[in-house]
C-alpha cells in the first residue's frame, strides 16, 4: 500500500461531504426545515472555507508551474478539487432560511 492512499480517501471523502452539504442547503432553500437552519449554517462557512482553501491550493500549483508537467498537475488538481470549489461557490449563494 502506498502510503498516500489514506490522504487521498480523507480528500475525497470531504469533499463528498460538501456536495452532500451543498444539495442539503440547496434543498433547504425550497422546502426549509426550521430545526436544519442553525447547523446548515455552520455547515455553509465549512464548505466554503473547504472550497477556498481547495482553490488556494490549486491557484498556487498553477502560479508555481514551471513546466508543462507542473502544468498538467495543476489542471488534474482543478479537476480533482472541482466539487469542492463549485459547492463553496454554491454555499456562497444559498444561505439556509431561519
Amino acid at each position: 500500500m502506498v502510503s498516500g492512499d489514506g490522504l487521498g480517501y480523507v480528500f475525497f471523502s470531504v469533499q463528498g461531504l460538501c456536495v452532500l452539504g451543498a444539495l442539503l442547503l440547496v434543498w433547504h432553500r425550497f422546502r426549509p426545515l426550521p430545526r436544519w437552519a442553525a447547523a446548515l449554517g455552520i455547515a455553509r462557512w465549512l464548505i466554503v472555507a473547504i472550497g477556498g482553501l481547495a482553490a488556494g491550493w490549486v491557484v498556487h500549483l498553477a502560479i508555481s508551474a514551471a513546466d508543462s508537467w507542473a502544468r498538467l498537475m495543476a489542471y488534474a488538481a482543478a479537476l480533482a478539487f472541482s466539487p469542492a470549489i463549485v459547492s463553496a461557490l454554491v454555499a456562497l449563494v444559498f444561505r439556509p432560511r431561519r
